[in-house]
């Protein structure tokens, strides 16, 4: 069996390789289907509020490159492309008007989180600790946690994206259970009801290795939320999230071993949006 990876970043947004070293780190790796999901642009508005300015890449020659890729690497790996876009409620508009312009040019397009909105401003949840700690005291752990799975849960309704991107990314800096208990009711309610969100559309979720380099120290999301995805029987993708050199195979297998404890024998690849099992 080859493994796949559907979410890998390259030089086309944030990540350290260019799409032909990440493809090459992918054959040694014994991967058979790789999907660039780079970074979709931001609204100009969220731009300006950060201070920022969009257009960091060539995107057009980008396309053309991954696309050239596919076909010098073809007998060797399946090369897609795909993108991951940020969920923004107040943005939701413009996330579908591109989505309406530009999205057959994907065959996958994961939906994820990276920002929440508390009070006025945009708070990254994955930038550092010290950051994470400052908003949950401003306003408190719980009520962070919990808006982090209410956006996702109407992400999930919007019905705009193929996947769900790092599930319980709110975890990142979690480690030894520091900042909250999973185990708490509380906690377990705001994943349940968000799951059978999940279920209602058909979404894919995917078990994502590059947890297991964060302070957390395991996949996203977490063993018992595996669990519940199997029991609903959500159909699911395995990705390494890679950005830099050796992480592109990385705990692919561990994850591939975990959906297999959990019943999974097949898992998602994508191709023009439509899934396509790969038994496992």
């Amino acid at each position: 069996m080859k493994l796949i990876n559907s979410h890998v970043h390259s030089t086309g947004s944030d990540g350290k390789l260019t799409p032909e070293e990440m493809i090459n780190e992918a054959i040694k790796s014994k991967i058979g289907y790789i999907c660039f999901c780079d970074h979709y642009r931001r609204p100009e508005e969220f731009l300006r509020m950060k201070g920022k300015t969009s257009g960091n890449f060539d995107y057009e020659g980008y396309v053309n490159s991954i696309k050239e890729l596919a076909k010098k690497y073809k007998d060797k790996i399946e090369v897609c492309f795909g993108t991951e876009i940020d969920w923004f409620e107040e943005f939701k508009p413009w996330i579908s008007n591109e989505i309406k312009m530009f999205g057959k040019r994907y065959d996958l397009i994961i939906g994820s989180i990276h920002y929440l909105k508390i009070g006025k401003e945009y708070y990254p949840i994955d930038a550092t600790p010290e950051l994470w700690e400052e908003v949950a005291n401003k306003i408190g752990t719980k009520k962070y946690v919990k808006e982090y799975y209410n956006q996702l849960r109407l992400m999930v309704k919007s019905e705009l994206f193929d996947c769900v991107g790092h599930f319980d990314l709110i975890k990142i800096y979690n480690k030894n259970s520091e900042l909250f208990n999973e185990n708490e009711s509380w906690y377990k309610k705001e994943i349940l009801k968000t799951l059978d969100e999940v279920a209602k559309t058909g979404i894919c979720i995917e078990i994502n290795s590059h947890g297991f380099k964060k302070p957390v120290g395991h996949q996203y999301p977490s063993e018992w939320i595996i669990k519940e995805i199997a029991k609903r029987k959500i159909p699911i993708t395995i990705s390494s999230d890679a950005h830099r050199t050796g992480e592109v195979g990385d705990k692919l297998k561990e994850v591939f071993k975990m959906a297999r404890k959990e019943g999974y024998k097949s898992v998602m690849k994508f191709k023009n949006h439509k899934m396509v099992k790969v038994e496992i």
